[in-house]
């Protein structure tokens, strides 16, 4: 199988020029869900945390989910349409999604890595084509609702670095492959020793037990 390079897209000021995130907490009080003051207050608020580095993630989707959580879904669905059409498209850039179109040309797989919860960025990703979208999971109940809690490992901050791998294990089907495993191919073919594999992995543990030397004896 023919392997695929991995071209990773951040989504909010780079693909799109506005915070998606932020656009639809203002979309929220557009549709007279929430008291406006209270809640632009708030959503002002989370977004100059998450600029200075310093947002409660989980609080903050507490928040954000709130004053919609609890809606039919079909309500939803017809209000993400209008975000779209009153927030996303009109900000959609030619050059933005012809940089996309020509990774996927060029074979690449091509993957959205946002902070922003699945259920706003999805539409998104679909409307630059992309399949591969790695976003904040929203917990959901027995009966599909959502909770307000954050499902596994947020992509937000060092949580986007935690996801990459298992989207390339998910992602084998088209080719792709671990740094690791691809250290290990070569390992096994004979071009490089255990140490310099070990020295050059992101999992040791998977190499520990092919050293001739102790690892705490490596660099003395």
């Amino acid at each position: 199988m023919t392997s695929r390079n991995l071209c990773l897209f951040d989504l909010d000021h780079t693909l799109l020029p506005i915070d998606s995130d932020h656009a639809w907490g203002e979309f929220v009080i557009r549709q007279g869900w929430v008291d406006p003051d209270e809640f632009g207050r708030g959503n002002d608020r989370f977004y100059a945390q998450y600029q200075a580095g310093t947002l409660d993630i989980h609080a903050y989707i507490d928040f954000a989910t709130r004053p919609w959580r609890d809606r039919p879904q079909a309500e939803m669905a017809a209000a993400h349409e209008r975000f779209m059409a009153e927030a996303v498209r009109p900000a959609l850039r030619p050059a933005a999604l012809e940089l996309v179109r020509r990774h996927q040309a060029q074979g690449d797989l091509v993957a959205l890595v946002t902070a922003t919860n699945e259920f706003v960025t999805a539409p998104i990703a679909r409307a630059f084509g992309i399949d591969h979208l790695l976003a904040v999971r929203l917990e959901r109940g027995p009966a599909g609702n959502i909770t307000g809690r954050i499902d596994g490992e947020p992509s937000f901050r060092e949580g986007k670095t935690v996801q990459i791998p298992s989207a390339i294990q998910t992602g084998k089907q088209f080719g792709m492959v671990t740094l690791d495993d691809a250290i290990m191919g070569v390992l096994q073919k004979g071009w490089i020793s255990p140490e310099e594999a070990y020295d050059k992995s992101i999992d040791k543990s998977k190499f520990k037990s092919l050293l001739k030397t102790p690892p705490d004896e490596l660099n003395q």
